[in-house]
């Protein structure tokens, strides 16, 4: 039996599933935190009038939800990318090296984009219209 990476879009198909890790990691670190924003009870020390007090005291939330939103996109990207890698090799194999990576012009020149990707694969095909006229990575 092949491993999940040893099939067409497996490699694609575990970025996308750590992708979905992070992004529950994120829920549940959401949840864990307990004391994001508790009330304390607070006494002015000159009036001695008590106020309730909300502090931001989970430290690490911030950068945690951070870096796991990073990690997250960043799986993401990489399933774009080996997704592409592995539509190439059947469209088109001699154009992959070791910098093929899923094309996306991000000034969002359709015209630009579309002379670009006629290099990887031929324009009349499905893969280029799809690219072109719904996923619209430009």
């Amino acid at each position: 039996m092949k491993e999940v990476w040893e099939t067409p879009f497996g490699n694609a198909t575990l970025k996308i599933n750590r992708a979905d890790k992070h992004i529950s990691d994120i829920g549940e670190r959401l949840f864990a935190s307990s004391h994001t924003y508790g009330p304390s009870l607070h006494v002015d020390g000159q009036t001695g009038k008590h106020f309730i007090h909300y502090a931001f005291t989970d430290k690490e939330l911030r950068s945690d939800i951070a870096l796991m939103v990073g990690d997250a996109i960043h799986n993401i990207r990489s399933a774009l990318d080996y997704a592409w890698i592995s539509a190439l090799e059947r469209l088109n194999p001699g154009s992959i090296n070791g910098f093929t990576k899923f094309p996306i012009d991000p000034n969002g020149d359709r015209k630009k984009y579309e002379s670009t990707l006629k290099v990887k694969i031929p324009a009349a095909s499905f893969p280029f219209r799809f690219l072109v006229e719904h996923v619209k990575p430009y």
